[in-house]
């Protein structure tokens, strides 16, 4: 069986707060202005469906400020809003062990990737399939995308657990024929997992 996990809420936490907090710090906006900007339009899921790209977000977000895009700056504070989840690395590991191949399957973008692979280098060294949005041009709960995810496992037909902290995106899984979950907590995952003899 190939096991795929959410990355967000599920084996990172993370916070756009606090990237809106970050970037107006450096910026002179409020918080709320960048969360305006970001997330209440279409910015942020055009860039995770990898329609723009991390020069065109950072350019958006300037003009819309008034100011001159600082890159690297805003970049770091824009993606920066990650913190582990007690026990989901160790758990990965042992799976990871135990030889059941492990893949990430995410709504996410550019930056906030690159980010997650600088600081926590686990998430390469343990997935070795990596099925992400701003590559797929696909986003979850499109059932389109569990298609493509299934491709990237060289998994089509065979079983697929996964996990994710969104009913919407468990349902389409199961909708999909995978077997799927909503994450709860690390030990709720470990009873979930062992049901299905995937831990001991």
């Amino acid at each position: 069986m190939f096991v795929y996990f959410d990355l967000g809420n599920v084996l990172l936490q993370f916070d756009h707060r606090r990237a809106c907090r970050q970037l107006a710090g450096m910026t002179g906006a409020t918080p709320d202005r960048i969360w305006e900007i970001v997330f209440a339009g279409e910015l942020e899921r055009r860039f995770e469906l990898g329609e723009i790209t991390r020069e065109e977000f950072t350019d958006h977000l300037a003009r819309q400020l008034g100011c001159p895009p600082e890159r690297p700056r805003w970049e770091n504070a824009a993606a920066d809003i990650f913190t582990p989840i007690e026990g989901m690395a160790d758990l990965a590991r042992h799976l990871h062990r135990r030889g059941i191949p492990l893949g990430i399957l995410s709504n996410t973008n550019v930056l906030h990737w690159e980010f997650v692979l600088q600081n926590h280098r686990w998430m390469d060294e343990l997935f070795s399939v990596h099925a992400l949005s701003y590559r797929l041009g696909l986003m979850k709960p499109d059932s389109r995308i569990y298609r493509r995810a299934a491709e990237l496992a060289d998994s089509v037909g065979e079983p697929i657990f996964f996990v994710d902290d969104r009913e919407e995106n468990v349902s389409a899984a199961v909708e999909a024929g995978w077997d799927a979950v909503r994450f709860r907590s690390r030990r709720q995952l470990e009873d979930d997992l062992r049901q299905r003899g995937l831990l001991s």
